[in-house]
């Protein structure tokens, strides 16, 4: 399987998993078509990233959020930067960083908040927000938290 169709199985996957875990409807969400090669080309109010509501009442969480998802074989090196870069801001080179520093540079573009959800290998899934990294069950505490608001 190649870098591209992990990617592809991957978010529809983690698509499934969020829909499931909010709504009880794996087909709430769904990737993107481009994987979010739109993003940043448009700058209307339209969705963005690689995740996208199918359904109406769901697409609040898709307009507040810009979610990057990523399914790559890491080195420990590249999760060491990522943590050193969550410290202090100072470190601005390594795979990971570059995947947080774009998802930033387009998030803010679109007024989002920048989501970058990683696949690990022999780890899971974990997720860069607010310059923390958080596990996947806390992430999506938050959205069931803010989804009862709505």
């Amino acid at each position: 399987m190649n870098t591209g169709e992990k990617g592809f199985c991957f978010e529809r996957e983690f698509a499934k998993l969020l829909g499931r875990e909010l709504f009880n409807d794996k087909e709430v969400f769904w990737r993107t078509p481009s994987s979010g090669a739109r993003a940043t080309t448009n700058k209307s109010n339209v969705q963005t990233g690689d995740l996208l509501a199918v359904k109406d009442i769901r697409k609040p969480i898709c307009d507040k959020y810009y979610f990057e998802l990523k399914n790559r074989k890491l080195k420990l090196n590249d999760m060491l930067e990522l943590f050193f870069y969550l410290q202090n801001n100072h470190i601005r080179n390594g795979k990971i960083i570059e995947w947080l520093l774009k998802t930033k540079r387009e998030a803010k573009v679109l007024n989002k908040i920048p989501v970058l959800i990683m696949k690990i290998n022999y780890y899971g899934i974990i997720v860069v927000i607010d310059n923390q990294l958080i596990p996947v069950d806390s992430f999506i505490r938050r959205l069931k938290n803010e989804t009862a608001k709505m």
